[in-house]
């Protein structure tokens, strides 16, 4: 990702204006006569039509993140579902404090839907959703057999009704858990 350039140009009068508000702040004599040369040098490439200076940014790695983020008072358990081609699993508990945000996913979102799973510190659903999938009581990582139904109970978990997530192919992604509206 490239963040761009930056072009700062200054013209004679910009930089002897420069030059004499510095002359009042100078401490010591050396650094007044280097910044004095500096300055001039720069000014004689300004005058000489060289002088644009670009600061180019550098070229980023894209970031690539699924963030979510507590926008109340209360205290969540976080629960996700994802995957890739031919693999699919749930992974919990991540705690989600008051107004704070955690980043699950800190790689490449390799599938257009999240699904998130969120609960109060009472086992009370926070945020949830018609994708019925695995979750258990403590930190998991629950993989869907291939090609398979989720049956939950039949393998010693509990089912939980997941949000679907559409993140339209994006990279970088942030759901915001809020209060209910009255």
């Amino acid at each position: 990702m490239t963040l761009g350039h930056w072009e700062i140009k200054l013209n004679s009068f910009e930089l002897t204006r420069m030059v004499d508000r510095f002359s009042h702040d100078c401490r010591s004599d050396r650094a007044y006569i280097s910044t004095i040369a500096a300055m001039f040098r720069a000014r004689r490439l300004i005058s000489s039509g060289l002088a644009t200076v670009i600061l180019a940014a550098a070229s980023l790695p894209a970031l690539a993140e699924f963030k979510v983020c507590n926008q109340t008072l209360n205290l969540y358990n976080l629960a996700l579902g994802f995957g890739g081609t031919g693999e699919f699993h749930t992974e919990g508990w991540w705690t989600l404090p008051a107004n704070a945000c955690v980043t699950p996913i800190k790689d490449r979102l390799k599938s257009r839907y999240i699904y998130v799973y969120a609960t109060d510190i009472y086992g009370n659903e926070a945020l949830s959703g018609e994708w019925n999938m695995c979750v258990s009581g403590k930190k998991f990582v629950i993989a869907r057999p291939p090609g398979d139904a989720w049956n939950c109970w039949v393998r010693g978990y509990q089912q939980a009704g997941f949000k679907e997530i559409d993140t339209g192919n994006s990279q970088n992604w942030t759901v915001f858990i809020r209060e209910p509206r009255n």
